[in-house]
């Protein structure tokens, strides 16, 4: 069977030569994509191949548009640099180039002078064709070999070897059993159905099984089989159930594994463990495995890996040169990326050429990497209640990992009573909806977050329970714009009347739960969204909001001293939506900060005081100067605030030279109409680089040539 070499990359045709010599060559030195070099001590015999040794084994890759009177050039030179000489080692060219025996009699004429030099072999091409026909092992370790040949499987031509793929083998081959985990998208399932596809190049059968039923139904002892028990079959959806049903059979199906029956199971790791846990409990079993020698993380992909991944689906997409360009202009941004996952990069290719600009271009790389998938969407609907509850609570927290007792709690604010006990259902969406560490729980993906909160959104009753019942972070997504993949999305909740009601009903007690600076926050949430808001037939409804939250605010803070930015946020607010209400009274805030005497010695904690001060001045200035005067400013503290100026510049106030500057500015403004000149350098953190100055380039990084030296294969 012909396979075509030159669709793999140098990447991939060089670890088929490491596959080659396994055990043979030492030393392996370069790269494949220039000369890559082995050493071969004794006698030498692969396939039509036989040389004594000691051998210098030589590996050139040679891209298809290189030219053919060319080809013998590039492999003379890649010989000539190793120590190859009529008197020294022998040398065996490896390439991916079909020779014909003309061309190699030519090979070994221009490196020894003699067309029949028996010291000199190459195994070209054709050769290393026959030679994978030969071996199922090769095609098993490097299962890319089977996606170019025709015909080839829609996987094979874009399946990657990755390192948890050969680790998934290594299990598979010492104890006929191996569990594939990880997050969403990210080749489990992949991985378990390429291994059945390189067992079936080899004559073995292979089953897919929904349950373990099937299993037991297609078990033949005489025969070489594969089961692959993917959670997701045919649907693509999560179950939370369909995992502890193989966990529950483990102790009956591991017996029955051995060098000729191999079960892929692609799970969470809990299952994984409470289904070994059982094993080991019964008698006779103790001999088989524990997690962490069947269970392999599918997420695991490096560079290199991730670079392969692209190349491939980029190379089956048969794109036309301009969507190659664009391809190898992005390529570092998408290996690089976060988000990366090979179901997203087969997204990204196919919609990639379709750009028009790079600003176009790097739009459908951002969507592409962040955006849900039709998959999560489809494993999202098929949770119950009590799961869809516990992730909506997750709606309700702050970005990145959060404790899990404050999702409990969320849980409980959310659903009274309506749910299970949150561990128990965390557990059960672990590792494909979130993830659990050290006592914190975050999504697994940010795409998942979308899911929820797109579900949430066509969801009248539970939209409406939440917005009545969720905190600050709750109300920050419900007044959210600019949200979602595309940047399009607008307060989602708010979708109609009812809805606006339910979150001015949640004003009330939830003023009366936050700390002052919580008030702060919602209204700085609040603001956002009147400077946000697109939609005109929102305003009436927002207006209502604002000038509730606003009346809170004040009567929270009646005779209370308030942080200054929390009057500031009021002010913001409500001249963002006027008429405003009547304000809060700030003459306990004043009448706190004021200060009273040039603070001495340089007192942090009144330096801070006489800043927050000056701070309430310039808010009430902006925005209620008749009640400067009824507070005595600047009248009896002029002279004061002159002298603290002075002392600033003459340099006897002590204190941090930022923090001063600002302090002398804002008494420059605010009392002496005027600024002097500062005699207090900025911090050097502070300092500006000259408008327009260029920022220094960074240095090309080793990661970066890689993936160009990768993607070169893409042409």
């Amino acid at each position: 069977m012909v396979y075509d070499l030159a669709r793999l990359g140098w990447l991939q045709f060089q670890r088929l030569c490491d596959l080659l010599l396994a055990g043979d060559a030492t030393g392996w030195t370069g790269d494949a994509d220039h000369r890559r070099e082995g050493f071969v001590e004794e006698r030498l015999t692969l396939g039509e191949v036989a040389l004594d040794g000691p051998v210098v084994v030589v590996a050139r890759f040679v891209r298809r548009e290189v030219a053919s009177d060319h080809v013998l050039d590039r492999l003379v030179d890649a010989a000539t640099r190793s120590s190859s000489t009529t008197a020294g080692p022998s040398v065996l060219v490896v390439t991916n180039a079909a020779l014909s025996e003309e061309g190699r009699r030519t090979l070994r004429e221009r490196l020894t002078g003699d067309p029949e030099g028996r010291r000199v072999d190459v195994l070209d091409g054709r050769r290393l064709c026959r030679l994978i026909d030969e071996r199922p092992g090769l095609r098993r370790a490097l299962p890319s070999l089977l996606g170019v040949r025709e015909p080839a499987d829609p996987l094979a031509r874009v399946f990657v070897a990755t390192g948890a793929y050969a680790a998934t083998l290594a299990a598979l081959e010492r104890h006929g059993f191996a569990v594939l985990t990880g997050r969403p998208e990210m080749g489990k399932t992949a991985i378990a159905r390429m291994v059945a596809l390189a067992q079936a190049s080899g004559g073995w059968a292979v089953h897919e099984c929904l349950e373990p039923a099937a299993l037991w139904r297609a078990y033949d002892p005489g025969a070489a089989q594969v089961f692959v028990a993917d959670d997701a079959f045919g649907s693509t959806e999560y179950r939370p159930d369909g995992a502890e049903r193989w966990a529950r059979e483990l102790p009956d199906i591991l017996p029955r594994l051995d060098e000729r029956h191999w079960l892929v199971w692609t799970s969470r790791p809990a299952p994984l463990r409470a289904g070994l846990a059982r094993v080991r409990r019964q008698e006779g079993l103790e001999r088989f495995p524990l997690p962490g020698e069947v269970g392999v993380d599918a997420g695991a992909l490096g560079a290199d890996e991730r670079a392969l991944i692209l190349l491939r689906h980029a190379q089956a997409a048969d794109l036309l040169p301009s969507g190659r360009r664009l391809v190898r202009r992005h390529a570092l941004t998408l290996v690089e990326h976060p988000h990366f996952t090979p179901e997203r990069i087969r997204r990204l290719v196919a919609e990639l050429p379709h750009a028009r600009g790079d600003a176009a271009a790097a739009a459908i790389v951002r969507a592409a990497l962040s955006a849900p998938t039709d998959a999560m969407r489809a494993s999202f609907q098929a949770l119950g209640a009590e799961h869809r509850a516990l992730l909506q609570a997750m709606l309700d927290q702050p970005p990145g990992p959060v404790p899990e007792r404050a999702l409990a709690t969320g849980l409980r604010a959310l659903r009274p009573g309506a749910h299970g006990d949150p561990h128990a259902l965390l557990a059960s969406l672990g590792e494909h909806f979130v993830r659990t560490h050290h006592g914190r729980v975050e999504w697994i993906h940010p795409g998942w977050r979308d899911v929820v909160i797109d579900d949430l959104a066509q969801r009248a009753e539970e939209r409406r329970a939440f917005l009545r019942a969720c905190g600050l972070d709750g109300v920050a997504l419900a007044l959210s714009t600019g949200g979602g993949a595309t940047g399009q999305r607008e307060m989602p909740l708010l979708r109609s009347d009812a809805d606006w009601d339910a979150l001015g009903d949640r004003l009330g007690p939830l003023v009366r739960e936050l700390d002052d600076a919580g008030v702060g926050r919602l209204l700085e949430l609040l603001l956002d969204a009147a400077e946000q808001l697109s939609r005109p037939g929102q305003l009436a409804e927002l207006r209502a909001l604002v000038d509730r939250a606003l009346r809170l605010a004040t009567r929270r803070w009646s005779g209370r001293v308030v942080p200054v930015d929390g009057l500031a946020a009021w002010w913001r607010l409500a001249r963002a939506m006027p008429p405003p209400p009547a304000p809060p009274n700030p003459a306990p805030t004043w009448a706190e900060l004021e200060p009273v005497a040039v603070p001495e010695g340089g007192d942090q904690q009144e330096l801070d005081r006489l800043e927050a001060w000056l701070t309430l001045v310039a808010v009430l200035a902006q925005h209620d100067p008749r009640a400067l005067p009824a507070l005595g400013f600047p009248g009896r503290r002029r002279a004061l605030l002159e002298e603290i100026a002075d002392r600033i510049v003459a340099e006897p106030l002590r204190g941090p030279p930022a923090q001063l500057e600002r302090i002398r500015r804002a008494i420059g403004e605010l009392v002496q109409g005027r600024h002097r000149s500062s005699a207090l350098p900025l911090e050097p953190w502070e300092e500006l680089a000259p408008s327009g100055a260029p920022a220094p380039a960074p240095a090309a990084s080793d990661v970066a040539g890689r993936v160009e030296r990768i993607l070169a294969d893409l042409g």
